[in-house]
């Protein structure tokens, strides 16, 4: 048994549900290019980072400056959107409490963009549940090891009492780069058949507690 002192959080499709609004936005811009929608199915099963490079997947062709454009409409709409169309995933209060009341260390290592993230924490309430957040200062959603590793070089961290809770492959990826355990969240970004071939998994908090608890 592991003795867990640290916990990390993803945001995005972690602690906040923000699954359907993502997923209108992606369908909005596959108009913009004339491109043949997906179900939400389909966009849970290739979703991942770099966002670029999974665009590329569904058929997006960004020429000149066309990424960043695509990049900029996105957050705008999705800023202008997620006060009235996102909530926190089930129960995620709840536990984030027992587990601050418990002792843990709790972190936030995402890609959103620092300032939005911080504006989200505080409009739900749920700031001060958290010890240090590790986040973008750019809105591109480029991945999170390189300031995640200066995050935790920063805080003095020790990795092998931390575990990351993500919903993406990408979420895998950074905790074995960061040397840390990670459990993957099945109802988020991406679906539970696609995380169950990468790792052990968790469908809601309840169960994600559970977990933790019986790593000691």
């Amino acid at each position: 048994m592991k003795n867990i002192k640290n916990i990390f959080f993803d945001f995005n499709g972690t602690i906040l549900d923000d699954l359907k609004l993502s997923y209108e936005l992606l369908l909005n811009l596959m108009d913009k290019q004339n491109l043949k929608h997906i179900s939400l199915n389909e966009y849970r099963e290739v979703f991942g980072f770099p966002v670029k490079n999974y665009y590329e997947k569904l058929g997006f062709k960004f020429p000149g400056n066309s990424f960043h454009e695509a990049s900029i409409y996105f957050i705008n709409e999705y800023k202008s959107r997620w006060k009235k169309e996102t909530e926190l995933e089930t129960n995620c209060r709840n536990i984030l409490n027992e587990l601050k009341k418990d002792g843990y260390r709790l972190y936030i290592l995402s890609a959103s963009e620092l300032s939005l993230l911080n504006e989200q924490l505080s409009f739900f309430k749920i700031k001060d549940f958290f010890d240090g957040i590790s986040a973008s200062k750019d809105t591109h959603a480029k991945g999170k090891i390189d300031y995640g590793r200066d995050f935790i070089k920063a805080n003095n961290i020790d990795t092998s009492k931390s575990i990351l809770l993500g919903d993406t492959i990408h979420d895998a990826e950074v905790a074995k780069a960061l040397n840390m355990d990670f459990v993957l969240f099945t109802n988020g970004h991406n679906s539970k058949k696609i995380l169950s071939h990468i790792g052990p998994t968790v469908d809601n908090y309840v169960e994600f507690y559970k977990y933790i608890k019986k790593m000691g």
